[in-house]
């Protein structure tokens, strides 16, 4: 810690007490999601899936699934924000 405060100047907080002090609060929702995302990618390079091309396959899908609700949605004239998620599924 040392380090840092005679080459910038600032002294770094040494215990979680102290960093806790100078941090915003998150709640815990939002830390159980990043434990999760976390958890994902250990599981992903353990079974050596490349994570990142998941996702992007993943997001590619997705975005084809909801062109695919758009389209039919302006087939039959319907805003999506009058359709039901039931109307919306796609399978």
């Amino acid at each position: 810690m040392a380090v840092y405060r005679d080459a910038a100047g600032i002294s770094l907080p040494r215990t979680t007490r102290d960093m806790s002090k100078h941090c915003n609060r998150v709640k815990s929702d939002k830390r159980e999601i990043g434990d999760l995302l976390f958890s994902t990618a250990k599981v992903a390079r353990f079974a050596e899936v490349d994570a990142e091309r998941a996702l992007e396959l993943t997001c590619e899908k997705f975005i084809r699934r909801f062109s695919y609700v758009e389209s039919k949605a302006e087939e039959q004239g319907r805003p999506l924000s009058e359709m039901s998620l039931d109307e919306m599924s796609v399978t």
